[in-house]
């Protein structure tokens, strides 16, 4: 399913990555909103978790963050929903 939705939006028909690439943030909206719809999670909850996730997973794939993980990690915590599910 993700990556029919991949295909929609990318004009160049490669499939983009939920971390990083020019969809990457209405991928990771679309996704959150379908487990939300789909299984039953408040879309606050998911929220959080993904900006726990991001704080608790910045240094756990590589050590120097040539991977990306890093990045995306940090630029989580600056994201208006969350902000906004984290209440700040």
């Amino acid at each position: 399913m993700v990556a029919a939705h991949e295909r929609e939006r990318c004009p160049d028909k490669r499939p983009q990555s939920i971390l990083v690439g020019t969809y990457a943030l209405e991928i990771t909206g679309a996704l959150t909103q379908q487990l939300a719809d789909e299984l039953g999670y408040p879309t606050k909850m998911l929220l959080v978790c993904q900006g726990v996730y991001a704080v608790a997973t910045a240094h756990a794939l590589t050590p120097d963050g040539v991977d990306g993980q890093f990045a995306w990690c940090i630029a989580q915590p600056n994201r208006a929903d969350i902000l906004e599910a984290l209440g700040a």
